[in-house]
Protein backbone atom coordinates (compact mmCIF):
# COMPACT_ATOMS: atom_id res chain seq x y z
CA UNK A 1 0.00 0.00 0.00
CA UNK A 2 2.80 2.39 0.86
CA UNK A 3 4.48 1.77 -2.47
CA UNK A 4 1.24 2.69 -4.29
CA UNK A 5 1.03 5.91 -2.27
CA UNK A 6 4.67 6.67 -2.98
CA UNK A 7 4.16 6.12 -6.71
CA UNK A 8 1.01 8.28 -6.67
CA UNK A 9 2.83 10.97 -4.71
CA UNK A 10 5.72 10.86 -7.19
CA UNK A 11 3.36 11.16 -10.18
CA UNK A 12 1.57 14.16 -8.62
CA UNK A 13 4.92 15.80 -7.79
CA UNK A 14 6.20 15.34 -11.36
CA UNK A 15 2.94 16.72 -12.74
CA UNK A 16 3.08 19.79 -10.49
CA UNK A 17 6.71 20.46 -11.32
CA UNK A 18 6.05 20.11 -15.04
CA UNK A 19 2.77 21.97 -15.39
CA UNK A 20 1.71 23.44 -12.07
CA UNK A 21 3.61 26.71 -11.94
CA UNK A 22 3.04 29.60 -14.30
CA UNK A 23 6.57 30.68 -15.16
CA UNK A 24 7.48 33.86 -16.95
CA UNK A 25 9.23 33.14 -20.23
CA UNK A 26 12.52 34.98 -19.94
CA UNK A 27 14.04 33.42 -23.05
CA UNK A 28 12.92 36.44 -25.08
CA UNK A 29 14.14 39.09 -22.65
CA UNK A 30 17.08 41.38 -23.32
CA UNK A 31 18.34 41.85 -26.90
CA UNK A 32 15.90 40.59 -29.53
CA UNK A 33 16.62 39.28 -32.99
CA UNK A 34 15.25 41.32 -35.86
CA UNK A 35 15.71 41.87 -39.58
CA UNK A 36 15.61 45.31 -41.20
CA UNK A 37 13.05 45.88 -43.94
CA UNK A 38 14.58 47.56 -46.98
CA UNK A 39 12.61 49.85 -49.25
CA UNK A 40 13.61 50.56 -52.84
CA UNK A 41 14.61 54.05 -53.88
CA UNK A 42 11.87 54.18 -56.51
CA UNK A 43 9.11 53.44 -53.96
CA UNK A 44 9.32 56.00 -51.18
CA UNK A 45 7.38 54.81 -48.12
CA UNK A 46 4.93 57.23 -46.50
CA UNK A 47 4.01 56.64 -42.88
CA UNK A 48 0.58 58.17 -42.12
CA UNK A 49 1.24 61.37 -44.10
CA UNK A 50 3.94 63.56 -45.64
CA UNK A 51 4.43 65.63 -42.48
CA UNK A 52 7.95 65.93 -41.11
CA UNK A 53 7.18 64.59 -37.66
CA UNK A 54 7.97 61.57 -35.51
CA UNK A 55 5.54 58.64 -35.73
CA UNK A 56 6.19 55.10 -34.45
CA UNK A 57 4.11 51.93 -34.58
CA UNK A 58 4.10 48.29 -33.50
CA UNK A 59 2.18 46.43 -36.22
CA UNK A 60 0.57 43.02 -35.63
CA UNK A 61 -1.75 42.70 -38.63
CA UNK A 62 -2.02 43.51 -42.32
CA UNK A 63 -4.94 45.85 -41.54
CA UNK A 64 -2.79 47.84 -39.10
CA UNK A 65 0.00 48.03 -41.67
CA UNK A 66 -2.30 49.28 -44.45
CA UNK A 67 -3.62 51.95 -42.07
CA UNK A 68 -0.17 53.49 -41.54
CA UNK A 69 1.92 52.71 -44.63
CA UNK A 70 1.54 53.75 -48.23
CA UNK A 71 3.95 54.54 -51.06
CA UNK A 72 4.69 57.60 -53.17
CA UNK A 73 4.27 55.69 -56.43
CA UNK A 74 1.40 53.50 -57.62
CA UNK A 75 2.18 49.81 -57.93
CA UNK A 76 4.76 49.77 -55.14
CA UNK A 77 2.56 47.94 -52.65
CA UNK A 78 2.30 44.85 -54.84
CA UNK A 79 6.09 44.57 -54.99
CA UNK A 80 6.77 45.43 -51.36
CA UNK A 81 7.70 42.34 -49.38
CA UNK A 82 6.55 44.06 -46.19
CA UNK A 83 2.93 43.41 -47.20
CA UNK A 84 3.67 39.67 -47.38
CA UNK A 85 4.61 39.48 -43.69
CA UNK A 86 3.14 36.48 -41.84
CA UNK A 87 1.58 38.32 -38.89
CA UNK A 88 0.79 35.05 -37.13
CA UNK A 89 4.56 34.67 -36.58
CA UNK A 90 6.00 38.19 -36.81
CA UNK A 91 5.55 41.78 -35.65
CA UNK A 92 6.68 44.87 -37.56
CA UNK A 93 8.24 47.87 -35.85
CA UNK A 94 7.88 50.85 -38.20
CA UNK A 95 8.25 54.58 -37.98
CA UNK A 96 9.62 57.88 -39.16
CA UNK A 97 11.95 60.30 -37.41
CA UNK A 98 12.17 63.97 -38.34
CA UNK A 99 15.67 65.04 -39.38
CA UNK A 100 17.17 68.43 -40.16
CA UNK A 101 19.24 67.27 -43.12
CA UNK A 102 17.91 64.75 -45.64
CA UNK A 103 19.64 61.64 -46.92
CA UNK A 104 20.15 60.65 -43.28
CA UNK A 105 21.88 57.32 -42.68
CA UNK A 106 21.47 54.67 -40.02
CA UNK A 107 24.56 54.17 -37.89
CA UNK A 108 23.22 51.57 -35.44
CA UNK A 109 19.98 50.05 -34.20
CA UNK A 110 18.87 47.56 -31.55
CA UNK A 111 15.69 46.05 -30.15
CA UNK A 112 15.45 44.93 -26.53
CA UNK A 113 12.71 43.62 -24.27
CA UNK A 114 12.33 44.31 -20.57
CA UNK A 115 10.17 41.43 -19.33
CA UNK A 116 9.57 43.00 -15.91
CA UNK A 117 7.73 45.94 -17.51
CA UNK A 118 6.58 44.07 -20.65
CA UNK A 119 8.13 46.82 -22.81
CA UNK A 120 10.28 46.74 -25.89
CA UNK A 121 12.70 49.50 -26.78
CA UNK A 122 13.85 50.30 -30.29
CA UNK A 123 17.07 52.30 -30.16
CA UNK A 124 18.77 53.83 -33.16
CA UNK A 125 21.49 56.29 -34.00
CA UNK A 126 20.93 58.26 -37.21
CA UNK A 127 23.38 60.63 -38.85
CA UNK A 128 22.01 63.68 -40.66
CA UNK A 129 22.59 63.81 -44.40
CA UNK A 130 24.33 66.44 -46.50
CA UNK A 131 21.30 68.32 -47.85
CA UNK A 132 20.01 71.10 -45.57
CA UNK A 133 16.33 70.31 -45.94
CA UNK A 134 13.93 69.09 -43.27
CA UNK A 135 12.71 65.56 -43.93
CA UNK A 136 12.16 62.18 -42.30
CA UNK A 137 14.16 59.02 -41.88
CA UNK A 138 11.87 55.99 -42.36
CA UNK A 139 12.68 52.64 -40.75
CA UNK A 140 11.04 49.23 -40.47
CA UNK A 141 12.11 45.96 -38.95
CA UNK A 142 10.57 42.56 -38.44
CA UNK A 143 10.84 40.52 -35.24
CA UNK A 144 9.18 37.53 -33.64
CA UNK A 145 5.52 37.97 -32.75
CA UNK A 146 4.87 40.30 -29.82
CA UNK A 147 1.79 40.05 -27.62
CA UNK A 148 -0.86 42.67 -28.40
CA UNK A 149 -0.37 44.33 -24.99
CA UNK A 150 3.38 44.93 -25.46
CA UNK A 151 4.31 48.56 -24.86
CA UNK A 152 7.04 50.19 -26.97
CA UNK A 153 9.59 52.93 -26.38
CA UNK A 154 11.50 54.56 -29.22
CA UNK A 155 14.92 56.05 -28.43
CA UNK A 156 16.22 57.53 -31.67
CA UNK A 157 19.12 59.93 -31.63
CA UNK A 158 20.04 62.12 -34.59
CA UNK A 159 23.60 63.38 -34.86
CA UNK A 160 25.10 66.09 -37.05
CA UNK A 161 27.70 65.54 -39.74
Amino acid sequence: MKSKQAVLYLIVLIFLLSFGCDKTDTSSCGPLNFAPVNFTETCRPIIIDDKNEDKFFVINSLEELRAVLSFSEEGCEQNAGIFKTDFSKYTLIIGKKAVGWIEATLESQSLTKDCASNKITYSASIKNGDIATIGVYVFALITDKMPANTQANFDIKVSSN
